[in-house]
């Protein structure tokens, strides 16, 4: 492990993640049970800060993790854990464009079957091509087999517009094409599958071997 974790205490006694989510989540994926961590300092906001303009200009980086990234600093900004309260001091901050934090943003607010494949699949959709899968999530569609189908672009068999077209088709021909209010949806991951139950639009994760 070439950098620590870093996490910081809640008031329940347990630990929040500040930075290290892909390390985490390979962690996961390897079945290692401990990572080398740090405590989130009061005094270390600037530091976070700068971390994530630093990590932002990253090629490896998704749209969905930097996404996720902004929503942790603005989140721990409201808690009164930093100086960046807003999506809009943030913009400023990085010298971003508000417009293209908003997009990042908005990935990270997509429903949950789909925020479960891009926790293990963060590239599965971008700002690019976000705009294809609304076209799917506007209208009735069974989340099984969207899930199943942006899995498939998260390889690279088909891309976002290919989806679109299969899921139009699918539809028309499902019985069940209504939104789902109770859907138990898997994934493969690495070794590991991951059960991901989708339930009055709340989550839970579950770990079961495959």
């Amino acid at each position: 492990q070439e950098e620590a974790i870093v996490v910081k205490p809640k008031a329940d006694g347990r630990f929040e993640l500040v930075s290290g989510h892909r390390r985490k989540r390979a962690a996961l994926m390897w079945d290692i049970t401990h990572l080398e961590a740090r405590f989130f300092r009061r005094g270390d906001e600037e530091l976070a800060i700068s971390a994530l303009i630093t990590n932002d200009a990253r090629e490896d980086l998704t749209d969905y993790e930097r996404g996720m990234a902004y929503v942790a600093l603005v989140e721990a900004g409201k808690r009164g854990e930093g100086p960046i309260k807003t999506f809009d001091q943030l913009a400023k901050r990085m010298g971003k464009s508000k417009s293209l934090l908003s997009m990042r943003v908005a990935l990270t607010k997509l429903p949950p079957y789909v925020t479960a494949v891009l926790d293990n699949a963060p590239g599965a959709v971008t700002v690019n091509n976000v705009a294809e899968l609304k076209k799917v999530l506007d209208k009735a569609h069974d989340p099984d087999k969207l899930v199943q189908n942006l899995l498939r672009v998260a390889a690279g068999e088909i891309s976002m517009t290919a989806l679109t077209s299969i899921m139009a088709a699918q539809s028309g021909t499902s019985a069940n094409g209504g939104n789902k209010s109770h859907q138990l949806i898997s994934l493969q991951a690495g070794t590991r599958v991951y059960a991901q139950l989708v339930q009055n639009n709340e989550k839970r994760k579950l770990t079961i071997n495959p």
